[in-house]
């Protein structure tokens, strides 16, 4: 006999209040969850919560089966997203490990921390790679085999290093007909000039602070799109200002080798506007040249020879153009020759870039041997 002033509660009653209990108390954790714990927590507990939806009643009625079905199978979908996922759009950069466990963890707390940096542009998609990243032969390899892929990012607090995506070079012979560019080589006699368009990495120290993440972030919003500003009429006045205030970033890194690289990226831009057209722009060569020369300044060639290269060669291209149209021809191009025997010096650094170098090199040693005649 029940006590008297109880209120006996049914037992599926008592069973809905335990589920609905355990329902807020997971939402709880996925509120609460540190941001770093957040992705575990939700594949871990999504099991659960569609177990505890399967028992509810909402109206009265349960969940249909082929709903429940249905978010069974978003959740093993998520699960081999989070764990394997590599971002499949064009230029798209990933985060890698160095190694297993823990790094792991770290790697999804650093992507998340590029993206936040990136911010919702809509110009960068970062994301992780399952593979184990042990050098740059090994990171070279992802970004070779993945023809969707602008970069992979990896490293650890001490030092972070980026590997970029290789674009093929840009030659004077493509150049509409009538322009600066074409104009260089059917006046010089040249066969061919190449602009290199290409740098295969970059690394820098303090991986973990913010300027290092600030600075990659910006990178992988920008390289991807590297094909796109170099094309012929493009307009890329807002991209040139935005690598040039990254190029001279400065923070406690241990060697500012690596802002060389927009420094590089932003001479090219401007030196390839500078040549398409008929009419030269003097003050886009003239900033062209600025910008390779501050990026040789900023460069050690022991921290990245193959860089130090990639800008030589089109800081020679651009004091070519200089020579070629009268702008102290002899000195500007005398020092065109000494920027391409210095890069024929590095050319061991990458393959790709020592080719373009030799190539040019070798096709202005008939033009320095008439000139000395």
């Amino acid at each position: 006999m029940r006590g008297v002033g109880t209120i006996a509660i049914p037992m599926a009653e008592r069973r809905m209040s335990v589920w609905w209990l355990m329902l807020v108390v997971i939402a709880a954790i996925f509120i609460c969850a540190p941001v770093s714990l957040k992705g575990n927590a939700q594949l871990l507990l999504s099991p659960l919560v569609i177990l505890i939806f399967s028992r509810l009643k909402f109206l009265g009625s349960k969940i249909p089966p082929a709903i429940l079905l249905f978010a069974v199978c978003g959740v093993i979908v998520g699960g081999i997203w989070e764990f394997y996922h590599v971002a499949v759009a064009p230029g798209a950069f990933v985060v890698s490990t160095v190694s297993d466990g823990d790094m792991r963890q770290e790697a999804k707390i650093y992507r998340d921390r590029l993206r936040k940096s990136a911010g919702m542009t809509g110009e960068s998609v970062i994301g992780l790679h399952p593979s184990v990243v042990k050098d740059a032969k090994s990171a070279r390899g992802i970004v070779d085999s993945g023809k969707n892929l602008g970069g992979v990012i990896w490293g650890g607090p001490r030092w972070m290093s980026v590997t970029l995506k290789k674009y093929e070079p840009l030659a004077l012979s493509e150049f509409p007909p009538g322009s600066i560019g074409r104009q260089i080589l059917s006046g010089s006699k040249l066969p061919e000039l190449l602009i290199s368009r290409t740098v295969p990495e970059v690394g820098m120290s303090d991986g973990y602070a913010g300027s290092t993440v600030f600075f990659l972030a910006r990178i992988a919003q920008i390289w991807r799109l590297v094909p796109r500003l170099t094309a012929f009429g493009a307009y890329s006045d807002d991209y040139e200002g935005r690598l040039e205030s990254l190029g001279r970033i400065r923070a406690r890194w241990t060697s500012q080798t690596h802002t060389a690289l927009p420094l590089w990226l932003t001479g090219t831009l401007q030196l390839i506007r500078a040549i398409e057209s008929s009419d030269l722009n003097t003050a886009y060569i003239d900033c062209a040249i600025t910008n390779f020369s501050d990026g040789l300044e900023a460069v050690l060639t022991r921290d990245n020879p193959a860089l130090e290269m990639s800008i030589r060669n089109n800081y020679a291209v651009a004091l070519l153009a200089r020579a070629e149209l009268g702008i102290e021809a002899a000195e500007s191009a005398n020092m065109a020759g000494r920027q391409l025997s210095s890069a024929m010096e590095l050319r061991k650094a990458d393959v790709d870039i020592g080719n373009i170098v030799a190539q040019n090199y070798y096709g202005l040693a008939p033009k320095r041997g008439r000139e000395r005649r």
